[in-house]
């Protein structure tokens, strides 16, 4: 993945921005070119999700954190995109068992964002 991308969560003012900015000039701090981090703001207030470089079925772009129906053996399987620092790269939580995408048949095809684990917490309860 040559070009990085990253979105943020903020958690007290519950706003999700896509295509931020992470500066380290002075200190970490994230900003976007639109109004919604048009002020800068320490780093830490932030929940910064990186992406995964592909693209669901819609064409949406899946980040750390959202969560996806995949499709394992024509059965389709709800779960939370993780990063797995460990092995770098990237996995689906579904109940538990964590799943490379390498796994999944027909990735953009079939997979489709469901939602994200901040603005749809109930996908947490589903890992």
């Amino acid at each position: 993945m040559n070009n990085l991308r990253f979105r943020a969560w903020h958690p007290d003012n519950k706003e999700m921005v896509n295509d931020i900015h992470i500066a380290t000039e002075y200190d970490w701090s994230v900003f976007s070119d639109g109004d919604a981090m048009a002020e800068r703001e320490r780093y830490d207030k932030w929940i910064i999700m990186q992406s995964t470089g592909l693209s669901d079925k819609n064409g949406k772009e899946i980040f750390c954190g959202d969560g996806i129906r995949v499709y394992i053996e024509n059965t389709a399987l709800d779960g939370v995109v993780e990063d797995d620092e460990e092995n770098a790269r990237f996995i689906i939580n579904v109940n538990g068992n964590k799943i490379g995408f390498q796994n999944v048949n027909h990735f953009s095809s079939k997979t489709e964002i469901i939602g994200d684990i901040y603005t749809t917490p109930e996908l947490l309860t589903k890992q």
